[in-house]
């Protein structure tokens, strides 16, 4: 049908607009170099390979034991892989995202068809979830292109939608199927949970949900039939919590906390912590929209205009009124309760608000929870559009209203051309800092090379936010770097 062609072609044309300007923030991210942190994990690794430095980094400097493993695989590549970690970790939120909704779908609706072709819908709706999470960071130095960063708050996010892929995929297969893939689906969990408790908290979170979801469904069917596969179901969901409360507890109890929580002591009252993430929660979503209003207005307009096109379909199922509002509540109640467990490790930290980096989850999720409100508000709003629609041409209200909806969706689909001079100028500021760190980089290996043990090099500012060499050998930053260029001490000076 030509109709139908039309509405594929926006959608691919959309589509490639996001890619397109998702390509700029990985372009930009080619210019990032080691900075803060990059040095010491990248030493550990170096120096005493993956399981000794997960040992001697558990016992002697932090807890994120995973991170380990992420910076083990980008030191095979070299200090340059760093160039390539924006770009993976975007391309793998997009393909997990796209698995994800392809596996919540069918075990949604099995047998059913999408819209158009179903991997245009999966990659549209992964694109514009991962494009304004890029765009809406709230802090994108520090989540898409600093490397440790971004493994510790970002890339996990993938890892989530990859276990909870898995999970819908295992629920729609037979019993045989369930343990094993809640086992590994533990494992999983247990492993993301190890690259930091911010997102820790908020898999718990999640998991708890869906365990509580689940329990409660074979509560009410109990004695209806074999209940072995409802009880493998809740193992589907109370594996991945146990694994991930288990590198909790590992996390907790890391001798290296000491010094941490000297700096942040948790609260003489620990009940505190509650009241404290509940108010951060909230703080954090009125702050969000508030300051960037027109791109989390953009991003609703496109998800409602995109869901509005997805509920013309005839071939979709209609949802009914009462349950799409009953999901649209539901929705907004579990995005904030899921952003106040993403708090709840930095309300410990001595009641403190998180930093911009690991209030990238709790972005991660005000979006996804924004999108689903979007499309089920979209669904209760076809049949009344339908219905004005129809008094202004009889006869002829689905036509206007798919056609109304596939304009909002071309129109909402060119903004991110204009935003495009954002990763375009942070790849000039970026670029500019590059070649200083370059020039430093070739100096102190020309020293070392020379048999310089002691380096020297002048002091220049190499990134924005995060600390650097200074003119303290012993500085924290400085031994890291010696450790990790192999030198006796290294020495910016002013």
């Amino acid at each position: 049908m030509p109709w139908k062609r039309l509405e594929a072609f926006v959608v691919l044309a959309s589509s490639l607009i996001l890619v397109a300007s998702l390509g700029l923030f990985a372009w930009a991210g080619f210019s990032a170099r080691y900075w803060a942190d990059d040095y010491c994990y990248g030493a550990w690794v170096r120096t005493y390979g993956l399981t000794g430095a997960v040992l001697d980094w558990y016992l002697t400097s932090g807890n994120r034991l995973s991170t380990l493993a992420g910076v083990a695989l980008s030191e095979l590549f070299g200090m340059h892989a760093v160039r390539w970690v924006p770009l993976v970790v975007l391309l793998l939120l997009v393909v997990s995202w796209m698995i994800f909704l392809r596996q919540l779908w069918q075990l949604i609706r099995p047998g059913r068809t999408t819209n158009g072709s179903a991997w245009l819908t999966w990659l549209w709706l992964a694109l514009v979830q991962v494009y304004f999470l890029a765009l809406l960071a709230p802090d994108r130095l520090q989540t898409i292109y600093w490397r440790m960063g971004t493994l510790h708050y970002t890339l996990p996010l993938a890892l989530l939608l990859l276990i909870l892929a898995l999970c819908a995929w295992a629920a729609r297969k037979a019993e045989r199927w369930l343990w094993p893939a809640a086992f590994f689906a533990g494992l999983l969990a247990f492993f993301a949970a190890g690259f930091s408790e911010t997102y820790a908290a908020l898999q718990v979170g999640v998991f708890v949900v869906i365990l509580l979801a689940i329990g409660w469904r074979a509560w009410r069917q109990f004695g209806a039939g074999n209940m072995r596969p409802r009880l493998a179901l809740v193992g589907l969901a109370g594996l991945p919590l146990l694994g991930t409360l288990l590198m909790m507890a590992i996390m907790a109890s890391a001798p290296a906390n000491a010094w941490r929580q000297a700096v942040m002591p948790p609260p003489d009252n620990l009940l505190l912590v509650i009241p404290y993430s509940l108010r951060y929660a909230l703080d954090f979503i009125v702050a969000s929209l508030a300051s960037r209003p027109v791109p989390y207005a953009l991003y609703l307009l496109a998800m409602a205009a995109f869901s509005l096109l997805w509920w013309a379909d005839e071939r979709q199922p209609r949802l009914a009124p009462r349950a799409a509002i009953i999901g649209l509540v539901l929705s907004l109640l579990l995005t904030y309760f899921w952003i106040v467990c993403s708090f709840a490790p930095s309300a410990y930290a001595g009641l403190l608000y998180p930093a911009g980096r690991a209030q990238m989850p709790a972005a991660f999720i005000l979006l996804a929870g924004l999108g689903l409100a979007a499309g089920l508000s979209a669904a209760l709003l076809r049949v009344w559009l339908v219905s004005l629609a129809g008094r202004v041409a009889p006869g002829r209200g689905p036509g206007l209203v798919w056609g109304v909806a596939l304009l909002l969706l071309a129109a909402a689909s060119l903004y991110p051309l204009r935003m495009a001079s954002i990763p375009r100028s942070e790849r000039a500021a970026l670029a500019v800092r590059a070649e200083r760190f370059d020039a430093r980089d070739a100096q102190i290996r020309a020293a070392l090379a020379e048999g310089i043990r002691e380096v020297q090099v002048r002091q220049t500012d190499v990134v924005q936010s995060l600390e650097d060499l200074g003119p303290d050998p012993s500085f924290w930053i400085n031994a890291c770097a010696a450790l990790y260029y192999g030198a006796g001490s290294i020495k910016a000076n002013p």
